[in-house]
């Protein structure tokens, strides 16, 4: 937030300027084992919408980037964090395997870049782009699914996965 007062007042007002920002699909979706990651995401979310009006009038177009899981960083440090920790029981166990996955299938990040210099580009940029393996299917999934439906799937997917 210091950052974008710092620069917004060096931003066009002519209807060209932009501000783009990277969320991730835990903006909008709240990964078990991700709560304090999923949390910063969806404030960042709320403020990007409340950004976007009110800057719209003055010419500026905020976007959020979503991006579901790319081969980063972020994953040695998370990961790291879950390896100092005891894991009690086949569900925590699941969910590291499944971040394992995440991290080991994880997209090139230079696809976020590529997407991030469209829309600097673009006249009219959209408010959000999820983007990666899933991402938009998710997106889509989590605004016209039942939560009780999301809720339960996730749960026997993680449950399901006990190790023999």
């Amino acid at each position: 937030m210091r950052a974008t007062k710092t620069l917004l007042p060096f931003i066009p007002r002519d209807g060209s300027g932009k501000m783009i920002a990277i969320s991730s699909v835990s903006g909008f979706f709240g990964f078990p084992g991700m709560s304090a990651y999923a949390s910063s995401k969806f404030a960042l979310e709320g403020w990007g919408e409340s950004l976007r009006l009110e800057l719209l009038n003055e010419g500026i177009w905020v976007s959020l980037v979503q991006p579901a899981a790319y081969q980063t960083k972020i994953w040695e440090r998370g990961l790291e964090k879950v390896a100092e920790q005891q894991i009690e029981n086949a569900f925590q166990e699941n969910l590291v395997k499944e971040a394992m996955k995440s991290r080991d299938n994880g997209a090139d990040p230079r696809e976020v870049a590529r997407l991030v210099a469209q829309i600097a580009q673009k006249a009219r940029p959209k408010f959000r782009y999820p983007v990666g393996k899933g991402a938009k299917a998710l997106a889509i999934g989590k605004r016209w699914m039942a939560w009780s439906w999301i809720e339960g799937y996730v749960y026997r997917f993680l449950k399901g996965r006990i190790a023999k």
